[in-house]
């Protein structure tokens, strides 16, 4: 496959994972094969990671889902991406009968005809999301790939709270700088490697003193910018 098609695989089997509302590390470590098999650059898997570290929705994964299908010519391809497919929802070791009786169906669709659309409808079918067109607004994450290099606590605000709401709270110049501060404070928390209950109170009061925003808002931001840190962040990306 082009380069650029085995991303948008690779971004197919994370919407894959997400279709039941939780990624598993098997899935993670699943996913992460193929990455190295295909010898993706740093920013190539960043690309992927932005649909593996935060949730995909339906509307969001059949922007994706038919992306990849409609680059998908060759059978030697369909067959990869029936394969994978089953073996991504292999690799939790939880297999249900109706995943099962999809994967059939997904299996013979991709044997009957070169026409993408028979992948399409399976993928659809799986992933529970419909076949009316999407908004032309609706860009999908590349818009949002430098925060997610720099500011990810940013990028996960923006997809778990909304940007409606976010903009009537606040100014986006306002909003990347209370989140970057949330992120180093954070940081700076974690340095023992554990976050105590008055850390956490600490970002929170900083919130809503220095930035003025409301105590929902800063609780959500305050638990984003917690789990982020946990989870690993770079502070070279963080304050270029």
């Amino acid at each position: 496959m082009a380069r650029a098609t085995e991303v948008q695989f690779l971004k197919t089997l994370a919407c894959m994972a997400w279709a039941d509302g939780e990624f598993s590390h098997a899935e993670l470590n699943f996913i992460k094969h193929f990455a190295r098999q295909f010898d993706l650059s740093g920013d190539e898997w960043l690309e992927v990671e932005m649909y593996v570290d935060e949730k995909v929705h339906a509307e969001e994964a059949q922007r994706v889902v038919g992306r990849f299908v409609s680059r998908v010519r060759r059978p030697r391809e369909r067959r990869m991406l029936v394969t994978a497919v089953e073996q991504l929802l292999k690799s939790d070791e939880e297999l249900r009968d109706t995943e099962r009786e999809w994967l059939e169906d997904l299996r013979d669709a991709g044997g009957q005809s070169t026409r993408p659309s028979f992948l399409l409808d399976g993928l659809r079918s799986f992933l529970r999301i419909g076949s009316t067109p999407l908004k032309p607004a609706a860009e999908g994450r590349k818009a949002e790939f430098h925060d997610f290099i720099h500011n990810r606590v940013l990028f996960k605000f923006r997809r778990r709270v909304g940007s409606e709401r976010l903009e009537r709270e606040a100014s986006p110049e306002k909003l990347k700088k209370l989140t970057l501060s949330a992120a180093f404070v954070a940081k700076i928390g974690y340095v023992d490697n554990e976050f105590l209950p008055q850390e956490a109170d600490f970002i929170r009061k900083v919130l809503c003193e220095l930035w003025s925003i409301s105590p929902p808002l800063a609780e959500a931001v305050t638990g984003i910018a917690i789990e982020t840190v946990a989870k690993g962040m770079d502070l070279y990306r963080l304050l270029e």
